[in-house]
């Protein structure tokens, strides 16, 4: 199985996003992406008052509703927050469809994501690697082998699916029945 070029970068890339760190920047705007570090209070119309203390959020996630992103969107560290979010009835959180939530927040820190550069340096903080192209040559050999065993497994698969097909095993009713 041959390992291209272009699932090595990919991989690279995805270690280079594991590894990445959050500092915190006192002067930046939070930005999508950035995290926010905030205690937040919620009250939903008509619902329990929740409060959570420095709770961590990332800025414009895709599991954070759309209207909450807008507010929390350019926001400092020392910043506070008050404001209603209106949840229509399409894509709201679980139990604020249809309702008013009133939130309060009190931002602590903003951190942006600092990822290393795909260096030696990031492939010696990485383990046993003397240098990138060691890494590259280890990271090409895994891919091969998992491509190796995928393909395996995939034939092993279609011969099992064969023998079934060709010789049916009937099942007794008790098991059908459950």
């Amino acid at each position: 199985s041959r390992v291209e070029d272009r699932d090595v970068d990919e991989a690279l890339e995805s270690i280079r996003q594991s590894h990445a760190r959050y500092v915190v920047d006192g002067a930046r705007l939070s930005e999508p992406g950035d995290v926010i570090v905030i205690d937040l209070d919620e009250q939903p119309e008509g619902g329990e008052a929740k409060k959570r203390e420095r709770m961590v959020i990332e800025v414009g996630a895709p599991g954070n509703p759309e209207p909450f992103n807008a507010r929390i969107l350019g926001v400092k560290g020392g910043a506070t927050l008050a404001f209603e979010v209106d949840y229509k009835a399409d894509n709201a959180p679980s139990g604020l469809a249809g309702k008013k939530v009133s939130y309060r927040i009190l931002v602590h820190e903003v951190k942006r994501k600092e990822v290393a550069p795909l260096d030696d340096e990031l492939a010696k903080d990485l383990g046993d690697f003397a240098d990138l192209d060691a890494l590259k040559a280890r990271v090409r050999s895994d891919l091969g082998e998992r491509k190796t065993a995928m393909a395996r497994s995939a034939v092993r698969q279609a011969v099992l699916d064969k023998v079934l097909e060709a010789n049916p095993v009937p099942l007794p009713d008790v098991l059908v029945e459950e």
